[in-house]
């Protein structure tokens, strides 16, 4: 997502940057889906570790303890 953000703001072609940003949220989203119908009792582990890969957009140095 990155680097299709970049790209849009060079005012660059950024197409192919989105359609690989959805191939891998569908990546995730997918698997997900199907853990939380046929294994509903997981189904909140499941999430939670999906909510972290999103999370680690958001995360700077301070957040990882990095100097």
């Amino acid at each position: 997502m990155w680097l299709r953000e970049d790209l849009r703001l060079r005012g660059k072609d950024w197409a192919e940057a989105r359609t690989e940003s959805h191939r891998t949220r569908s990546a995730l989203t997918v698997p997900l889906l199907r853990m939380q119908l046929l294994m509903p009792d997981v189904a909140s582990a499941a999430q939670a570790a999906a909510q972290a890969t999103y999370d680690v957009r958001g995360a700077d140095d301070q957040n990882l303890g990095v100097s």
